[in-house]
């Protein structure tokens, strides 16, 4: 025979009863594991031959010793027996298909699926060779499965007598075994499939956090780890020669049974280096976000292509939204064709747009690195009308630049959305409160706890620079904040972009005022002190990973503290998701939810197009959708209700 584990050994010798998953499946996975895929390959081989059965049934039976009245399966499948007879071993042992050992077969074979033995000994000895063999045994499995439909059988044919008490009914071993080896990330196939190829399996990683940092104008997402084992070599020939640094990795999640295309995106890195595991077990691939591009040095030349200097300076004068999009596509090339030379990439022009604003030649639009989209609709919403001028006399880098003259100056902030496109959010209410995710306590696991945020009543906002110092300071001050609290914290805000003959006061005005809602210390609607903002502290279930860090959501708990009502308990309180935290071993997810109340009370209106009626006459849709004009001393409407005011 060929070689194979004994069932047990004494002092008497040894027991050469033959039983599946000692003699192969348990001990072609211990060979394996100690590196002796010889031995492995033999015991997988010994297996096949000896306890493999093909083209089985589960039959309805009322005799006592194979009584099964319940369960019936005419589809013949294939699988594996639990013995076989040999001398001084079993004898007349029943060809019965053991479910529980059929999937430990299973597991076994794939872990061996990329062997050169193994593979040739199948190529011999099985149509369609190994591949063929492990599509087979996962259908009949799948087979097997429909017989109950909502738990994995025991055996295919009863044999109640001793030894082998043998019952057609669903067990939780045979169901268990169907979790372990049907759920293995390195197994990849489908119903289907002609064959079965093993995959390295993916350690479950640390969720990769995203934290907004408002008032500085950043965020920052961690590094995400990767572990791999590569029992099968797959890895070792992917890493080889260099094949994956620098290319772009998504991470996603999702459930056995489910397509993998509707698989959920959790995050999108690009591999930037990967290391061996202690004993050559496996790999693990070090991952950072796309916004690592944006380290680099810009505006290097002006539009003239003679180098940006002291001597030579590059003037741009535009949108703020076109500004970001011409950093994006036209100095760190994001959506450029790899296989373009810089010389020939599309360069974008915002002086290209028609005149509906609905199209422009020289933008790439479906961008995998940018949301396009979203700039588009601060570009043409609240930003419509702004110009940034700059005088650039060097070269600056990329990600300094955003953040300090684009968000910081403007209230904003640049996020790492999942699918890894870059995306801004600024300090503005959505156009509605409508559809948004709503946690509770059906999702959140864990007390939620809070934290306060530090109180800032005060903004000094400096523009105007003319290449050596700021010519203007703008001071803004809340003065309720200012009586209640003293000085208690003040932001200071430059931006060699904002100039005061292009509305840069009014910017720097409507920012400073969207700081003080929400960190004045005072309640945002009704006027009275409640200290630093709240920030509740939640943990929720999985199923809450496609809310994103910038989103806005409800927040609903008995237990919160209300501090506009001195008592605990919120509903529907309106929060943006500041911090993010993924527990993907625990199956949970962290977030910080800063409150933003404030924004209850306010709505976004466009700019009435021409031809709308006044206010008197306009309809209910008009109303809300457009600005209207009101009373000042009243801050009323004509009809008595309250205006929308800006401040």
């Amino acid at each position: 025979m060929k070689g194979h584990f004994a069932q047990g050994a004494s002092v008497t010798g040894l027991d050469t009863s033959l039983a599946l998953d000692v003699s192969g499946t348990w001990g072609a996975m211990f060979c394996h594991e100690i590196d002796d895929d010889a031995k492995a390959v033999l015991c997988l081989e010994f297996i096949f031959e000896n306890f493999f059965l093909s083209g089985r049934q589960i039959g309805l039976s009322s005799q006592p010793d194979t009584y099964n009245e319940t369960y019936q399966q005419l589809t013949p499948f294939d699988g594996f027996k639990t013995y076989a007879d040999s001398a001084g071993g079993y004898s007349g042992s029943p060809d019965s298909v053991w479910m529980e050992g059929t999937w430990g077969a299973l597991a076994a074979y794939l872990r061996l699926a990329g062997n050169a033995d193994l593979q040739a000994y199948f190529n011999a000895n099985y149509a369609g060779g190994l591949g063929a063999f492990l599509a087979r045994l996962a259908q009949s499995m799948g087979i097997v499965g429909s017989t109950t439909g909502d738990g994995v059988l025991s055996f295919s044919l009863g044999a109640r007598a001793l030894p082998w008490e043998f019952s057609v009914r669903k067990t939780i071993a045979s169901t268990a075994w169907f979790w372990i080896t049907g759920t293995r990330n390195d197994v990849i196939f489908t119903s289907t499939s002609s064959g079965l190829l093993g995959r390295p399996c993916l350690k479950i990683p640390q969720g990769v956090q995203q934290t907004i940092r408002q008032l500085d104008g950043q965020s920052s997402i961690g590094a995400l780890e990767l572990e791999t084992t590569d029992s099968g070599g797959y890895m070792t020939a992917l890493v080889s020669k260099g094949k994956l640094e620098g290319r772009k990795l998504t991470l996603r999640v999702g459930y056995p049974g489910m397509n993998s295309s509707d698989f959920v995106t959790v995050a999108t890195q690009e591999i930037e280096s990967i290391q061996g595991l202690p004993g050559l077990t496996g790999y693990t691939l070090i991952c950072r976000d796309l916004t690592r591009t944006a380290k680099t040095k810009i505006f290097l030349r002006g539009d003239d292509g003679f180098a940006v200097s002291h001597h030579h300076a590059y003037t741009l004068l535009a949108n703020p939204m076109d500004v970001l999009l011409m950093v994006f596509q036209n100095e760190l090339g994001m959506g450029q064709s790899a296989s373009l030379p810089q010389s020939s990439w599309r360069i974008y022009d915002p002086a290209q747009w028609d005149s509906a604003a609905t199209s422009n030649p020289t933008l790439i639009r479906a961008n995998p690195g940018v949301d396009v989209e979203t700039i588009l609709a601060y570009r043409n919403d609240i930003f419509a009308g702004c110009m940034l001028e700059f005088n650039f006399q060097q070269p600056v880098e990329a990600k300094q630049f955003l953040e300090y003259e684009i968000f910081k100056a403007l209230g904003g902030y640049l996020i790492v959305l999942a699918d890894g496109r870059l995306s801004p959010r600024f300090f503005i209410p959505p156009y509605s409160f409508m559809n948004l995710f709503a946690f509770n306590e059906r999702n959140i696991t864990l007390l939620p706890g809070i934290t306060r945020q530090p109180i800032i009543n005060q903004v000094t906002y400096r523009l105007d620079y003319d290449g050596s110092k700021f010519q203007q300071e703008l001071l803004f001050l809340d003065a309720p904040s200012l009586e209640q609290y003293g000085l208690a914290g003040q932001d200071i805000i430059e931006s060699k972009g904002l100039r005061s003959a292009r509305g840069g006061a009014s910017l720097a005005g409507l920012t400073a005022s969207r700081i003080f809602r929400r960190y004045s210390g005072l309640d945002p609607v009704k006027g009275s002190p409640r200290g630093g903002a709240p920030t509740s502290a939640i943990t929720a279930q999985y199923l809450t990973m496609t809310v994103e860090a910038g989103d806005f959501a409800l927040l609903s708990h008995p237990l919160v503290p209300n501090f506009e009502t001195g008592r605990r308990g919120v509903f529907n309180q309106i929060v943006e998701i500041i911090n993010k935290q993924p527990n993907y071993a625990n199956g949970t997810m962290g977030y910080q939810l800063l409150d933003s109340g404030w924004m209850s009370s306010k709505f976004l209106s466009r700019i009435a197009p021409s031809g709308t009626p006044a206010f008197a006459t306009a309809s209910s849709t008009q109303r809300t959708r457009y600005a209207f004009l009101a009373d000042n001393s009243t801050r009323e409407f004509s009809d008595g209700t309250a205006a929308k005011t800006i401040f």
